[in-house]
């Protein structure tokens, strides 16, 4: 859980109250509300999914960018707060860099000592790797 996770909770969560606290006010006095405090609730849902999807970049972004308009197209200016977190979430999941596993040796291993370059951008690469350090591509073993 990174911090595109918590940015999508407290934004869900600020999200829901103010659309709780449109629905109070709809109570007492315009019924129209109603439909913007329950779109808030589920625009709300549909950002801190975003964050719980943010090991899919791509889908985490997406669905935070929706639930942030959601948000300010319901809300209006009282949901400015969560628009901005939900767009600083679906920033942070498109800026993330995805956590390469270093290959570990083990003592018994042999180094090998012929060079081996990427076969996407050339960049040279540690023998035995299953990625390229710069670009992150997938190597073969026979990338010599």
């Amino acid at each position: 859980m990174g911090r595109a996770f918590w940015i999508a909770i407290i934004g869900g969560i600020l999200g829901i109250l103010v659309a709780m606290g449109v629905y109070l006010i709809a109570f007492n006095y315009v019924s129209s509300y109603y439909t913007n405090a329950a779109a808030a609730f589920v625009f709300s849902i549909v950002g801190i999914a975003g964050g719980i999807f943010e090991e899919r970049k791509i889908l985490g972004a997406v669905l935070m960018f929706i639930g942030a308009i959601g948000i300010i197209f319901s809300l209006g200016f009282y949901g400015i707060l969560t628009f901005i977190l939900f767009l600083v979430g679906a920033i942070v999941i498109l800026l993330q860099k995805k956590e390469q596993a270093i290959p570990s040796r083990g003592a018994d291993t042999q180094m090998d000592e012929r060079k081996r370059y990427c076969k996407n951008c050339g960049a040279e690469i540690v023998p035995d790797s299953k990625y390229c350090s710069r670009c992150g591509t997938g190597q073969l073993k026979d990338n010599i």
